[in-house]
């Protein structure tokens, strides 16, 4: 226990140290003052609290400012001499060489540099000047750019600070990594010489490349890409659309080496070895094949991460000591802060210490109560040969599954159901899958025929397992975004559920024993499901809100049946997206149409999209061809667009249609109807234009939705003859007439009817 709290402090150090500015002078100091109390602590042989803990306060304090000490040391400093001092500066020839393999997608090449050299211009000569610098660049090359560990290469970009801004920080990402700058478009490209590079990396990549190459000649696509993914960690083979059915039934952690999949191949070999061998062998056979897995995936910092988290955690269980297995792997975890203290902040960090405390914390208890249950229904001596494969395939699965649900809702804002059916039916294949795959492989990169045998045992394991995924993410039971207040919420209530489970022993002395608690969560989680469902249940009325953000106001439509349509989504996507999102459900949290009239919102709906999912993309005609030299928009292959056409209508729900009544290459009108209530928004477009298209469509108007562009080729005061019952002014601005209504300063303008009456509110 000692070593246990030891660690947390260290870690608690280092946490605070992110939070607290001090300077790393200051935590030295400190450090030193605290060591001095533990020597004098140490010299008194009945300090005052020896009563309390057999740990001396002064040593907890001071491990606590070595943590701070270590991030606040490990923080880059930027001088005249680091690359990151040039950022933004313009254009610039670069000279740096490969540090990692470089990472290959279907349309580019990410290449991480350690710059050595640049040379800028000077003066107004145009002189070049070189200047030596230190510091790595990520750079984007094309798909056809080859390069090798170690390459030397020059080109000319401009090196640029990675973006900030959002739920993910590019920055923050990057800067973890230690690499400050990024570079796209480079150009004139050439390799100008080699940097000394570990012969055995650069050995482990060849074979690696070669196993991609032997994998891809061996099984078609898509079952190629997931068995390189699977045995090599390369997991950009497979098609967009697969890798989203991935994502959406919460098994992506099969396709790419994480925390997650090498704790669940942990607890398999552990309960394949311990069956055959003594606890000690067992620890030594999982020690190893995590090992030489990790070798034959590349072995990257985030897999080694994970297996040798697994690794300490799964022996100081397996020897016989359950409470050595979350000492090691608290210590493991210090550990690795200790080389590398941003590791806390790390996804894949905190999914891998997640996993893993899983099957430390849940394991054996699992396994113990399968046992307890089968052993009613078989006799003693087949309890075994039931608990084992359940405990392995089943059990193992959903406790890490149940530790890293936390991690992913607060890490991805997303939460799948469809996980709990699609692991259970995915994952027993997959020991299979590793050893059938990875023995067809090395067979095939020494005879290529040998590995076409093995293959037609392999390729059914992969195929199925890529037509369950495919089959589960149809179904209606799927993974959906949540919002940050959610995402808090599941995670409080899985740690709330773990404690209970852990301390349930103690917990016996409350009323009904352990039962009565059980039986309280469920009832407060069914409460909070409940009226969370209830107080987003739609009223059956048409809401219609402006929307204001730091630089624009949005049009949101809320249907009758609660659909959402999003007009023209504005740059602040984050106000935007926060503010919707308050009326939806947090069960439900997507919209379900965005309609794209114009190119600024063309450009700002891939932000929103990650931020709040969309359903459907519906494209203005003016946007599908070229215009004032301009090409045709296209957005993110993993969106479902739909382009509409001049005069199509769109059915929002069955009593809500939104109609497309004309369209140039500037703007876009559309008309709502809900009832007795008829809202235009002209978008730009002429009204004379409108009239000649349909000369009752301005007549018995309820609302007008106006902007700027309205009143360019009019007056403002000519929309007035309409006589709409109320004329709604979308912009920041103020109404340019008096009975106008408008923001006015507050955030939301929501016009809401029942189709025939209807009342307007701001909030």
């Amino acid at each position: 226990m000692p070593l246990l709290w030891t660690t947390l402090t260290f870690l608690f150090g280092i946490l605070l140290g992110k939070w607290v500015p001090l300077p790393a002078y200051g935590w030295a100091a400190a450090a030193g003052g605290f060591l001095a109390w533990l020597v004098v602590d140490r010299l008194c042989r009945h300090a005052w609290w020896h009563k309390y803990t057999s740990l001396p306060p002064a040593l907890l304090l001071l491990l606590i400012c070595l943590g701070g000490l270590r991030i606040t040391l490990a923080i880059p400093v930027v001088d005249e001499t680091s690359l990151a001092d040039y950022n933004d500066q313009g254009s610039m020839r670069l000279t740096g060489w490969v540090v990692e393999p470089p990472d290959a997608r279907e349309s580019v090449v990410y290449v991480r540099l350690r710059i050595t050299e640049l040379e800028k211009p000077v003066g107004n000569t145009g002189e070049l000047v070189s200047l030596p610098v230190k510091g790595d660049c990520l750079v984007r090359f094309p798909a056809s750019s080859l390069f090798r560990l170690g390459d030397m290469i020059q080109f000319h970009a401009e090196p640029r600070t990675p973006a900030e801004g959002g739920d993910f920080s590019y920055r923050e990402y990057l800067s973890r990594q230690g690499i400050l700058s990024v570079a796209y478009y480079p150009g004139g490209v050439k390799v100008v010489g080699s940097h000394p590079v570990n012969p055995l990396r650069v050995w482990l990549e060849d074979l690696r490349q070669k196993a991609r190459q032997t994998i891809f000649a061996l099984f078609p696509q898509p079952e190629s890409g997931l068995l390189s993914g699977i045995l090599l960690g390369l997991d950009n083979d497979l098609p967009a659309s697969l890798q989203q059915a991935y994502r959406d039934t919460g098994t992506a952690h099969i396709i790419a080496i994480s925390g997650f999949n090498m704790a669940v191949l942990a607890g398999l070999l552990i309960g394949l070895s311990s069956r055959a061998f003594n606890r000690y062998i067992a620890v030594a056979l999982t020690a190893l094949g995590l090992a030489l897995y990790s070798l034959l995936v590349g072995g990257s910092p985030s897999v080694v991460r994970a297996a040798v988290m697994a690794i300490v955690a799964m022996g100081g269980h397996l020897i016989g000591r359950h409470s050595t297995g979350p000492t090691a792997l608290c210590f493991t975890a210090a550990m690795m802060c200790l080389i590398n203290p941003f590791l806390p902040w790390d996804a894949s960090f905190q999914l891998s210490f997640a996993a893993t405390s899983g099957l430390v914390l849940l394991g054996s208890p699992l396994k113990q109560w399968s046992e307890k249950v089968i052993g009613r229904f078989v006799p003693e001596e087949q309890i075994p040969r039931f608990s084992g494969p359940l405990s392995e395939y089943v059990l193992f699965t959903l406790a890490a599954q149940f530790a890293t649900l936390p991690v992913i809702a607060l890490q991805f804002k997303r939460f799948s159901l469809s996980s709990l059916l699609s692991n259970p039916l995915v994952l027993p294949v997959q020991p299979a899958v590793l050893v059938t795959g990875g023995l067809t492989t090395m067979a095939g990169m020494v005879f290529e025929p040998l590995g076409k045998l093995g293959a037609f045992v392999a390729w059914p394991l992969l195929a199925y397992t890529n037509k369950m995924v495919e089959w589960i993410s149809k179904r209606t039971l799927n993974s959906f975004a949540v919002d940050q207040r959610l995402a808090l919420g599941i995670a409080v209530f899985s740690l709330l559920a773990l404690l209970i489970f852990l301390f349930r022993r103690r917990l016996e002395i409350l009323p009904g024993r352990l039962p009565f608690v059980w039986i309280c969560l469920v009832l407060m989680t069914a409460a909070i499901a409940v009226w969370t469902s209830v107080l987003h249940q739609p009223d059956g009325r048409l809401h219609l809100k402006l929307i204001s953000d730091s630089s624009d106001v949005t049009l949101v439509v809320t249907a009758p049946d609660a659909a959402t349509v999003v007009l023209d989504p504005g740059e602040g996507v984050n106000e935007l997206t926060s503010s919707i999102s308050q009326s939806l459900s947090p069960w439900r949290n997507r919209v379900d149409a965005v309609l794209i009239t114009d190119r600024i919102a063309a450009r700002n709906v891939g932000g929103f999209d990650e931020r709040l999912p969309i359903q459907t993309v519906y494209l203005a005609p003016s946007l599908l061809h070229s215009t004032d030299g301009l090409p045709p928009v296209t957005l993110d292959p993993s969106m479902h667009a739909v382009a509409l056409a001049e005069g199509q209508g769109l059915a929002v729900d069955d009593n809500l249609e939104l109609h497309l009544l004309a369209a140039d290459d500037q703007a876009t009108a559309l008309i709502l109807k809900f009832r007795e209530c008829r809202i235009l928004v002209p978008g730009g477009i002429d009204p004379a234009r409108l009239r000649e298209l349909d000369p009752t469509i301005l007549a018995g108007l309820t609302a007008i939705v106006l902007t700027p562009a309205d009143i360019t080729r009019v007056p403002s005061a000519w929309w007035g003859q309409f006589h709409a019952s109320q004329i709604l002014w979308q912009d920041l601005s103020r109404a340019p007439e008096t009975g106008w209504i408008s923001l006015g300063g507050a955030p939301v303008l929501e016009f809401v009817s029942d189709g025939n009456a209807y009342s307007i509110v701001t909030h």
